[in-house]
């Protein structure tokens, strides 16, 4: 069936050699997207404290959202809470 898809698309080198253990061969029109993000960065800055003063923190909202790509990881609602906010007067966003 694989034969038939021009292209599979693997969240990561881990997801694509795991799949291919699991059906026993080899994904040759295949291709892998690595995350965005910067894992060792983020554990990096979790390591260090915020200052709970700073106005910014708590005056100037900051949308993070880790999820799926798909339709139970919520980006759809997340998208539509975000043009919510900007419609209701939201300028200062991140």
């Amino acid at each position: 069936m694989l034969h038939h898809c021009d292209i599979t698309v693997f969240s990561s080198y881990y997801h694509k050699k795991s799949f291919e253990i699991s059906i026993g061969r080899e994904v040759y029109n295949s291709v892998c997207i690595s995350p965005i993000v910067n894992l060792q960065t983020i554990k990096q800055k979790s390591l260090t404290s915020l200052d709970v003063e700073d106005e910014e923190l708590w005056f100037s909202p900051t949308f993070l959202f880790v999820g799926e790509l798909n339709s139970y990881g919520g980006y759809d609602l997340l998208l539509e809470a975000h043009a919510e906010l900007i419609k209701e007067g939201l300028k200062s966003y991140r």
